[in-house]
């Protein structure tokens, strides 16, 4: 009988001792900053059912090489659609995305096309110029205040800490998952044979409103993370949905 209590107690042991790195992992905590500057938030609308739109996606991807990136510069890649009729179905394409196109359009009065790239919900049509990608090309950033977030078990959990001279009579938190590294051969339509690497991929995007809490501007949400997720985005607007601030980052492996 006391042979057996000590094979249960040791037993038991190595199973706590087994099962304790889990229980840590599952605490992990990975946070993200902005600066007190504005950083750019780089939208990109793309589809692969669109010939002109691998060059886009190839200037994109620039921004995972970038020292800039998620300071400076907060790069997302947006799927439609609406190419889909012409003998492609984008496997990343959302109908959403193309809806939140011609949301930005009418913003910035301009037209809905791809590729189609906004900066700070600005018509960014000179993207196309050398250099252009880089952060430090950019015009001056004003100072806006600090935007945070913690992402534990995956609940994220951010505040926006606005600047003296920043007054907001309300503020939206929109968040979205993005995929990098994501590689399709394309088999019909206008990119028909070709080989299309795209980085920055979004999901969709969650939206949930933030309250003023002992100054700054708090909230949570929980994130649609998927297995095949490697970054995290989010960015702050006000209440009319002028954009205030963003930041994000990359997501560490699990295991």
């Amino acid at each position: 009988m006391r042979k057996t209590k000590i094979t249960t107690s040791l037993a038991l042991a190595i199973c706590l001792y087994w099962l304790a790195p889990l229980s840590v992992a599952a605490e992990i905590v990975q946070s993200f900053a902005s600066p007190t500057t504005q950083a750019q938030l780089v939208e990109l609308y793309t589809s692969q059912g669109c010939s002109s739109c691998p060059p886009a996606d190839r200037w994109l991807s620039k921004y995972s090489k970038s020292d800039q990136l998620w300071q400076a510069v907060v790069p997302i890649a947006y799927h439609v659609d609406y190419w889909d009729y012409l003998g492609w179905k984008d496997p990343f394409a959302l109908a959403a995305h193309g809806l939140r196109q011609r949301q930005a359009a009418r913003r910035a009065d301009s037209g809905t096309y791809t590729p189609g790239v906004f900066r700070n919900q600005h018509e960014w049509r000179s993207w196309r110029r050398p250099n252009a990608w880089h952060a430090k090309a950019a015009p001056t950033a004003k100072t806006v205040g600090v935007l945070t977030g913690n992402l534990r078990a995956q609940q994220l959990s951010v505040r926006f800490t606005p600047a003296d001279n920043l007054s907001l009579n309300g503020a939206q938190l929109e968040v979205v998952t993005l995929r990098s590294g994501q590689t399709t051969k394309v088999r019909a339509g206008e990119n028909r044979g070709r080989a299309l690497e795209h980085n920055f991929i979004a999901g969709p995007v969650q939206k949930t409103p933030l309250a003023w809490v002992d100054g700054g501007w708090t909230g949570q949400l929980k994130p649609q993370l998927n297995p095949d997720s490697s970054a995290l985005a989010f960015w702050v607007v006000d209440k009319q949905g002028n954009y205030i601030q963003a930041t994000g980052g990359w997501l560490a492996a699990e295991g």
